[in-house]
C-alpha cells in the first residue's frame, strides 16, 4: 500500500500521537517510511521527447514535532533527502504515469531525542509527524513523492505506534 501525492508542492499527510507516561520516559522517537519519486513524465520538447534526464527529482520530507500539553511546539526533527527518477541519457527510468517509477525505494528516516525537545521528552504530551512531497517539476503529468510502510517506534523497539501505517481502508475494506 502505497501513497502518490500530485504535483501540488510541499503537499503532505500527518498523523498525531498522544504519549502515555511511560512514552514519556523514552530517550527516541524514530519516524522512518520508504520513499520514490512519484514518476510521471519529465519537462519535454515541443515533439513530446524528454528535454532533460537527470535533472528532475522529488524531494521526500520526513518530520517530526513535539508538542507540550499547552500545544506550544517544544522540539522539531527533519529529513530530506533527493529521489531518483530519471535514468541516463537513454532514459531507461522514464516513467509514464503516477507510481510507475522504475528506481528502488529509499528508506527515509528521522529521529527526535531528548536533546531536540525544550525540557526533555517528559514535557512531550504529542507528537506530530508528517510526510512532505516536495515536487521537482510543476506541470501536469507529473506526479509528487510516493510514500509507504510509514513507521514511528519509540527507542530501540520495533513496534509500530503509527495508528494507521497503510493510509486508509477503503470502504469496500481493500486496502
Amino acid at each position: 500500500i502505497s501513497i502518490t501525492f500530485s504535483y501540488i508542492d510541499n503537499a503532505y499527510v500527518k498523523q498525531y500521537f498522544n504519549l502515555d507516561a511511560t512514552q514519556q520516559s523514552a530517550q527516541s522517537f524514530t519516524l522512518s517510511v520508504d520513499a520514490k519519486d512519484g514518476g510521471g513524465r519529465p519537462t519535454h520538447n515541443l515533439d513530446g521527447t524528454p528535454a532533460t534526464y537527470s535533472t528532475q527529482y522529488d524531494v521526500a520530507k520526513v518530520e517530526i514535532f513535539a508538542y507540550n500539553s499547552s500545544g506550544s511546539q517544544i522540539g522539531y526533527k527533519v529529513t530530506t533527502q533527493n529521489l531518483k527518477n530519471w535514468g541516463s541519457s537513454s532514459n531507461p527510468g522514464w516513467s509514464s504515469g503516477p507510481g510507475d517509477n522504475q528506481h528502488p525505494w529509499t528508506t527515509v528516516t528521522t529521529t527526535l531525542t531528548s536533546a531536540d525537545v525544550q525540557g526533555g521528552m517528559s514535557q512531550v504530551a504529542r507528537i506530530e509527524v508528517r510526510l512532505v512531497s516536495i515536487e521537482g517539476s510543476y506541470w501536469a503529468g507529473n506526479y509528487g513523492v510516493q510514500f509507504r510502510t510509514p513507521t514511528l517506534t519509540q527507542d530501540s523497539s520495533s513496534t509500530n505506534l503509527l495508528y494507521n501505517p497503510e493510509f486508509g481502508i477503503a470502504p469496500n475494506s481493500v486496502k
